[in-house]
This record gives structure tokens, sequence and C-alpha cells, in this order.
């Protein structure tokens, strides 16, 4: 497998992690063309999108790594895509198009995160009503609500 992602996409280094899953790192703008291969191409297969999770590391220049995770159908293999964005101005292709089973996943992330998935069908909020303020799982985000209301919606 990581023979035919180098075949294909020759400056990437998928690595195998301890646990046999592999790791690719990417860079935002080779996101959708590396999900199409992988989903497409026969000999590898990766049917189903199993569940995408967001980093933030404040400290650094990034907002957030976004890190989807992929499963072949067949052999049973785990693929771990992670794509860094920049803190400002987040975001990266839909792979909606790719695996409809993304689009949950990018909408918590766009309500949660703030990161705009570029081709989403229904960008929108999924957990938090529209007018909320921020993204409440970025690390530099302040509840900027009376406490009054904190408190009453805590309950």
């Amino acid at each position: 497998m990581l023979g035919l992602i180098r075949e294909r996409f020759p400056h990437l280094n998928p690595e195998i992690r301890p646990q046999g899953e592999i790791l690719v790192r990417v860079e935002k703008e080779e996101l959708l063309p590396l999900a199409r291969f992988l989903k497409e191409d026969p000999r590898l297969a990766f049917t189903y999108y199993s569940f995408m999770t967001v980093t933030d590391f404040p400290d650094r220049q990034e907002l957030t790594t976004v890190i989807d995770a992929l499963a072949d159908g067949v052999k049973g293999v785990t693929l771990w895509i992670k794509v860094s964005l920049p803190r400002e101005g987040a975001e990266i292709a839909s792979l909606t198009e790719v695996w409809p089973g993304a689009d949950w996943y990018e909408r918590e992330a766009y309500d949660l995160f703030g990161i705009n998935f570029k081709g989403h069908p229904d960008l929108r909020r999924i957990l938090l009503k529209e007018d909320f303020a921020g993204h409440p799982l970025r690390k530099d985000f302040v509840d900027a609500r009376p406490r009054r209301e904190r408190l009453i919606r805590e309950r």
C-alpha cells in the first residue's frame, strides 16, 4: 500500500504506525486528489470513511490538524490523513464528494472549530444555534455570553 501511494504521490512520505495503521501527512491542496486515489484505485479501495477529528494548537502557527480516518473494507487496514491548517481562515476541501459519510463530521468541525470545508453541500452549524458567537472547541475561545445566561444554559 505504501508503495502505491509513493508511486502516485512521490513527494509524500506515508508511514506505518506501531499499531500497523498508515499515516499520511499532506498539504491541504493535496487532500482531494489523494482521497480520490485512495478510494478509486482498486488495489487500495479505501471505501469506508470512518471518522474525523481535529486538534487545536494555539501555541503553534497552525490552527488545527484535521485528521481523517479511512478503512479499506477488504483488508481491514486503517489509514489516517493529517492536514495542518493556518490559524486564521482555516479552509480545506470537503471530502463529501468522495465519501458522503464525511458530511456530518465536517459540519461538526465547522461548528466547533470554525473550519470552512470548501465544496460542502450543506455547511452550517450542527450542534449550536446559528447565532452562537465563536467556536467553543478552539483553545482561544472566550464565552462572551453574560454569566447568568451561561449558568442557565448549563443546568
